[in-house]
């Protein structure tokens, strides 16, 4: 005997027609969630870039400020005013590029120059560690932070405040203990 199932036309075209829609579907979403986590990559990278813009911009002023109070003739002041004027332009570039140029043009300059770009990282790094430990306003005092006379406020002492008995009930001592009494 011959069994044989015979499927109705329509029924298998509605549920091809349900596969493809759930497979669109699927797609569209993934395709959401994709272009939802690139935006909150390219917003957090542009607030790291212009954090990173306003933190190479103070320094310029600092040393546009150390240079104006030298002596104007001075090689140190010429120097600052440099340094200055080139950190300047840097926190400029990096505010106007974007974060892919700004990734290709690191990744080019360490390419053509590794042993600049390793030295700079590391002696980024190092600015960075001090900048960090300078900055640190933790609650713990080290030994030496005492030596350059950075000693801590002292607050004036205060009189005592006498004591007062919590009880009224009195020890008396007797022989082999105390008597409560």
């Amino acid at each position: 005997m011959e069994h044989t199932t015979k499927t109705d036309p329509s029924l298998r075209e509605n549920a091809t027609r349900t596969a493809q829609q759930a497979v669109e579907n699927v797609q569209d979403t993934a395709e959401n969630l994709t272009q939802s986590a690139k935006a909150a990559v390219v917003d957090r990278a542009d607030s790291a870039k212009s954090t990173a813009a306003n933190e190479v911009d103070g320094v310029a002023s600092a040393l546009r400020k150390a240079a104006d109070e030298l002596r104007d003739d001075s090689p140190q002041s010429r120097t600052f005013r440099q340094l200055s004027n080139g950190l300047a332009d840097f926190s400029d570039t990096i505010r106007d590029k974007d974060f892919s140029e700004l990734a290709r043009d690191v990744s080019d300059f360490a390419r053509r120059n590794p042993v600049v770009f390793l030295s700079g990282s590391v002696l980024l790094g190092l600015v960075a560690s001090r900048f960090g430990k300078a900055t640190d306003h933790g609650s713990s005092v080290s030994s030496n932070s005492y030596a350059a006379g950075n000693a801590p406020a002292v607050r004036p002492a205060t009189a005592p405040q006498p004591v007062t008995a919590p009880y009224t009930q009195t020890r008396t001592p007797v022989a082999g203990g105390l008597n409560d009494g």
